[in-house]
């Protein structure tokens, strides 16, 4: 598409090709869910400026660019494939960006699956949560093992494009407990 001019800017960081794909999945459904809204053709690689593999987080200076460039992003994508602790680069990298951040973020967790029979919430979950919640930015998590039928999860991302609000109960379960309204039009 020519002269596109992207209603929203993604960053993905992922754990491996199996989380890259998860991320890639979502960005995909966010692209149609947009095109629904706004009524224009959307290449979801149109709207996500970079990507971005843990391990390449550990080089101190790509580590600073990746910082860089997700300053001024509308939402991070960060994707694990079976991560019950996010790895220091990564920790040093979204604590360097998401302070920084003006304006309405949202940060996605994509978590892999979790490894036994473990119950409750992922430790990357709750340090990701936490974090946001300091920051001031939304904070969605989606879990592929827990698969779901629809992209009600989503629902936070895409009120900004909508007349009223996303549904309560999409909002409560998949958004932090205090809701800020993030929406690409506040």
């Amino acid at each position: 598409m020519d002269n596109f001019d992207s209603p929203i800017k993604v960053v993905i960081v992922h754990e491996s090709t199996t989380a890259g794909l998860q991320a890639a999945n979502v960005l995909q459904n966010l692209a149609t869910q947009l095109e629904g809204k706004l009524g224009i053709d959307i290449n979801p690689w149109e709207i996500c400026s970079h990507v971005w593999r843990f391990e390449w987080l550990q080089n101190p200076q790509l580590n600073e660019q990746a910082v860089a460039e997700s300053i001024d992003a509308d939402m991070i994508i960060i994707s694990t494939e079976n991560c019950t602790e996010l790895p220091a680069s990564v920790r040093s990298w979204i604590e360097s960006v998401l302070p920084r951040k003006k304006g309405a973020t949202a940060l996605v967790a994509i978590l892999g699956k979790k490894a036994g029979p473990q119950a409750g919430v992922l430790p990357s979950e709750r340090y990701l949560r936490q974090l946001a919640t300091h920051c001031h930015v939304d904070f969605l998590s989606h879990t592929p093992d827990n698969p779901a039928t629809d992209n009600s999860w989503m629902a936070p991302v895409l009120c900004g494009f909508e007349d009223e609000p996303a549904s309560s109960e999409a909002v409560l379960h998949h958004q932090n407990d205090q809701q800020r309204g993030w929406g690409l039009n506040d």
